[in-house]
C-alpha cells in the first residue's frame, strides 16, 4: 500500500503541478489578450477586476491516507472471495475426479 500511495501521490502532484500551469496561462493571456474595444487596452480581465488584482489557484486536494487504500482492497478482495473458492474447488474436484479413476 506504501508504494501504490506513493505513486498516487506522484501523478497527483503531476496532475496538480499541470492544472495551475494551465490555469497561469489562461490568467496571462486574458490580461494580455486584445480586445476590439475602440478604447485601445489591452486584456479582457481589466473590465472585470481592478489592475493588481490576482486570484490565486485552488489549493490541491488531499489523497486519503494509507489505511483508506488498504480498507478499499480488502473490501475488493473480500467481493471476489466467491469467484476464488469457486475457483479452488472446481480444482480440486477435477483433481479429485482424475485421481478416482
Amino acid at each position: 500500500m506504501t508504494k501504490v500511495l506513493r505513486l498516487m501521490k506522484r501523478q497527483h502532484d503531476k496532475w496538480y503541478a499541470e492544472r495551475q500551469d494551465l490555469y497561469q496561462t489562461f490568467l496571462f493571456k486574458a490580461h494580455t489578450a486584445k480586445t476590439t474595444s475602440q478604447s485601445g487596452q489591452s486584456g479582457i480581465l481589466q473590465y472585470v477586476k481592478p489592475a493588481g488584482s490576482y486570484t490565486p489557484p485552488i489549493a490541491q486536494p488531499l489523497l486519503p491516507d494509507e489505511r483508506v487504500f488498504r480498507r478499499a482492497h480488502l473490501i475488493q478482495e473480500m467481493e471476489r472471495m466467491p469467484d476464488y473458492r469457486a475457483d479452488i474447488l472446481s480444482t480440486t474436484g477435477e483433481i479429485l475426479c482424475i485421481d478416482g479413476s
